[in-house]
């Protein structure tokens, strides 16, 4: 199961600059990985990971920063702009125990006091 979302802030304002971000992201979620995506790229997906990337192409921006963090039973990608201030991030969490994540979600959200939005 794929499910997306979105954090932002509660006030409408941007969550931060990039790195501060990242570090955010990174206390919660320690082993996660940033990679700066800089185009679409050659490499054709199938499978789950064609589903999540068909997700995560909406209204994609080049470049961008992805992080990767694999958990018990789930995994997580987070998405935000290249651009000094990041707005929002927009995420991804899939895998059959997604509700594994639900604890770090939640402190994430503790920590930053971000909004986390999942459909």
């Amino acid at each position: 199961m794929v499910m997306g979302g979105a954090i932002t802030r509660p006030d409408g304002q941007p969550l931060g600059q990039i790195e501060d971000v990242k570090l955010k992201l990174a206390e919660v979620f320690n082993d996660i990985r940033f990679v700066l995506v800089r185009d679409e790229g050659p490499i054709k997906a199938s499978g789950l990971m064609a589903t999540l990337l068909s997700f995560l192409s909406q209204r994609r921006e080049y470049p961008h920063w992805e992080g990767a963090f694999e958990g018990r039973e789930f995994a997580v990608t987070f998405e935000f702009t290249a651009k000094p201030v990041v707005p929002r991030i927009r995420l991804a969490l899939y895998g059959r125990g997604t509700p594994n994540a639900t604890p770090y979600l939640a402190e994430l959200q503790k920590r930053t006091g971000w909004r986390i939005k999942l459909n």
